[in-house]
C-alpha cells in the first residue's frame, strides 16, 4: 500500500474541499437536510391533526 505525503498533496486536486464546493455537493447536501427538516415537520403536523377527534355537526366525535 502507497503512503501520500502531506507536503506531495496538490490542493488543487479532487480531494480538496475547494473542488467539492465548486461541484456544488455541499450546497446539495444542505438543501436535503432542509427538506427533510420540512418533511418531518409536516410528518408531525400530519398526527397531530389525525390524532384529534373532528365533532360533527350532530355533536358526535368520528
Amino acid at each position: 500500500m502507497e503512503m501520500i505525503n502531506e507536503a506531495s498533496c496538490d490542493r488543487c486536486t479532487s480531494c480538496s474541499s475547494d473542488a467539492e464546493e465548486e461541484r456544488g455537493h455541499p450546497g446539495h447536501v444542505e438543501r436535503a437536510l432542509r427538506f427533510e427538516d420540512l418533511t418531518v415537520g409536516w410528518n408531525i403536523v400530519e398526527g397531530v391533526v389525525a390524532a384529534n377527534p373532528v365533532e360533527r355537526q350532530d355533536g358526535s366525535l368520528r
